[in-house]
């Protein structure tokens, strides 16, 4: 199971994270997909997951698993709100 963190815009009021438990056969649209709904945000919006680094962010592709994209159990993701 991965863990997923949302974060809001910077320049809202506030900054919130909220976790969410996925398997890593899940891909990155489908998990886009869940958060998006978790949050009340439009499902067809364009949102970008990112795993985080202690060298930075690498970006999630919507269309590979979390396990083809290198994800491991326990690494933080981000998903990115324009």
């Amino acid at each position: 199971m991965w863990i997923v963190w949302v974060r809001v815009p910077s320049d809202d009021r506030f900054i919130t994270h909220m976790g969410l438990t996925v398997e890593p056969t899940a891909t990155g649209e489908q998990v886009i997909r869940q958060v998006a709904g978790m949050w009340g945000l439009d499902e067809k919006g364009s949102y970008r997951l990112v795993r985080l680094r202690p060298d930075g962010s690498e970006d999630i592709s919507p269309g590979q698993t979390l396990l083809e994209s290198g994800v491991r159990d326990g690494d933080p993701l981000d998903l990115l709100v324009p």
